[in-house]
């Protein structure tokens, strides 16, 4: 599929929306401040980068164990779409939105991350990746940067992906982070979402796909992709899985089936 043949997300700010109501079911949305708003369908929707948009988003990676997460060694290429708008002006500038969802209907949990506590926490979680190209290194990473400099790690695929993999927002929040990739080509990131309602029950929605291209102009055939996803199930776009597996601490109302 040639990606002329879709809706290229360019330069400007842009927000995947994500919000559930009292009933548990999520509205998924992308929104661009240029380009409007669209579906979350992977065949229409690219982010794109490089080649399309000059004077993009190509780094290298600094130097220092701190950024092993990365997954190319000190000096090498990376494609980054910046937690500041002004870091790369001439590329989309990803965010996640939970503006639409009101605290008063989600109750208290805790995601058992290494960097939050309970709260009413909306989860955003990697559950796979699909590369299509030709790089034999092909990994994605999502990180914010702190005060001096240290990334806070949220997700990498350098050491495959896991329960660990996830990005936790408040409700009614706004939220910008780097997001990395190590080498040209086409990447299909699929998440999924999980949040727990104020009557206790899981709220967690189905798998859903976002496409970003790095100096891409094309998908190739299928025999050329590589793919990676927790548990290893080969199944991008629908995906089930355990929620008891993730095994979830809860703090406040109890979770229900």
């Amino acid at each position: 599929m040639v990606l002329s043949q879709v809706t290229i997300l360019g330069p400007g700010h842009m927000d995947i929306d994500f919000n559930v109501n009292a009933g548990g079911e999520w509205a998924l949305s992308l929104s661009h401040d240029v380009q409007g708003e669209f579906p979350m369908d992977t065949n229409s929707i690219l982010y794109g980068s490089g080649a399309l948009m000059p004077d993009g988003i190509r780094t290298v990676r600094p130097s220092g164990s701190q950024w092993n997460f990365l997954g190319v060694s000190s000096g090498e290429s990376i494609w980054v779409f910046p937690q500041v708008q002004g870091a790369a002006p001439n590329a989309v500038w990803p965010g996640l939105s939970t503006e639409q969802t009101s605290s008063s209907i989600l109750g208290t949990w805790d995601p058992e991350t290494p960097v939050v506590g309970s709260g009413k926490w909306m989860e955003l979680s990697l559950v796979g990746m699909a590369y299509y190209g030709t790089a034999t290194v092909h990994e994605f990473s999502m990180w914010t940067t702190g005060t001096f400099g240290t990334p806070n790690v949220w997700m990498s695929t350098k050491d495959g992906i896991s329960g660990l993999d996830a990005f936790p927002m408040l409700p009614g929040g706004h939220s910008h982070m780097n997001w990395g990739f190590t080498s040209e080509g086409v990447y299909d990131l699929t998440f999924q979402l999980r949040t727990y309602l104020a009557n206790g029950a899981l709220a967690e929605s189905d798998p859903v796909t976002v496409r970003f291209g790095i100096n891409a102009i094309a998908v190739p055939e299928p025999g050329t992709i590589a793919l990676l996803v927790m548990g290893g199930v080969l199944t991008i776009l629908r995906r089930e899985r355990s929620v008891a597996a993730r095994n979830l601490k809860l703090s406040g109302p109890q979770r229900t089936s």
